[in-house]
Parts: C-alpha cells; sequence; structure tokens
C-alpha cells in the first residue's frame, strides 16, 4: 500500500518532463497543460504528499488530448453518495481493476498519471532509481455533488501491484511506477 509518496519537483518541472507524451501521438491543449495552475494544488516541490492532498494529473480526457487536473488523493467513484469513501480507496490493486465497482469505469475510461519521484512504505523511502521523475498509474474520477450534482470534485487513485526485490523486505505491496513507453502506453489504453 502507498500512502505517501514524493513530488520533489515544481509544476513547470512536471509539465516539461510529460513532453514525451508528443512522442508517443498526444497533443496538449493550450489552456488545460500549458496555462495550467490552480490554488487547490498543495506546494511543490513535496517531499511527503498524503492522501486528500491535492495534485497534478497528467490525463487524456478527450482522446489524445492530454490535459493536467487538480485532483484530490483519495478516489470517490462518480456513484458514491458522499465523500467518505476517498479514505479507502487511496490504493487500487492492478489484479482487479476490471472487476472492483469501485475501479471498473475509471479503468475502462479515466485513466491518469500521477507525478512522483519516490515513495514511502512503512516510514522507508524508495527514490526512484535515476533519481528523475516518473508516474504512478492512476485512475481517476469526476464526483459530483451538490443541488443538481452542480459542484464536483476531481479524485484519483494510485494502481499498486506486488512489490519487487528492493522494496519486497517493507512491504508485500508497492505502486505501479511508469517509465517514459509504459507511460504511454497506459495513455492509449494498451494494457
Amino acid at each position: 500500500m502507498c500512502g505517501q509518496f514524493a513530488v520533489l519537483a515544481s509544476l513547470k518541472a512536471i509539465k516539461d518532463y510529460y513532453e514525451f507524451l508528443k512522442d508517443g501521438g498526444f497533443m496538449f491543449d493550450v489552456d488545460e497543460f500549458y496555462e495550467f495552475d490552480s490554488d487547490l494544488l498543495i506546494d511543490l516541490p513535496q517531499e511527503t504528499v498524503k492522501p486528500m492532498n491535492y495534485l497534478p494529473i497528467i490525463t487524456n480526457r478527450v482522446g489524445t488530448v492530454v490535459s493536467v487536473l487538480p485532483a484530490r488523493w483519495g478516489l470517490v467513484p462518480h456513484w458514491a453518495k458522499d465523500e467518505s469513501f476517498a479514505h479507502k480507496a487511496i490504493n487500487a490493486r492492478v489484479e482487479t481493476l476490471s472487476e472492483k465497482a469501485s475501479f471498473k469505469y475509471a479503468y475502462q475510461k479515466r485513466r491518469c498519471l500521477v507525478p512522483m519521484t519516490g515513495f514511502y512504505e512503512k516510514g522507508q523511502y524508495f527514490p526512484n532509481n535515476d533519481e528523475r521523475m516518473k508516474s504512478f498509474a492512476g485512475l481517476y474520477e469526476v464526483w459530483e455533488f451538490g443541488a443538481g450534482k452542480a459542484t464536483g470534485i476531481v479524485t484519483f487513485t494510485v494502481v499498486t501491484c506486488p512489490a519487487d526485490e528492493r522494496v519486497s523486505g517493507t512491504h508485500h505491496r508497492m505502486p505501479v511506477v511508469l517509465d517514459e513507453r509504459p507511460a504511454v502506453r497506459l495513455m492509449s489504453y494498451e494494457v
């Protein structure tokens, strides 16, 4: 389970990093990518990102057009009656994404990349091997509430998998960490 992670980069550095998506056939929405900023976001860089913090996530809401959205960590499915679900859904097991009601729709329609430079398991920090930015595989939802469901928040979850050799001595699970090529495949719905 990933309960904290680090984003040791500015918002500009995050945007610069995701330029690699152009090589995967993606286009960038000028307003929703290059001009993106939000008062909701936590201060970046950040050594300790925790559930319920707002971060920029990378999405392709409209086919191959890439956007940045401010999203709160802790997925609230579109069908949830209230936000309390978010604490139960900070992580999603890769083995059950297509089966669990909480994640099934997002897995089919709303995948995202979560920028990161390292993660924590049981208090131990695991930086990216080359200390560069990478991505967690993520899923996101837009949860609408209020009168006529006129207000909405974007929430996300981090996808987890069985731990590799580096992490297995600390915990049996870890986040799915993606380099550039697997990130393009995730956003293209090839996996």
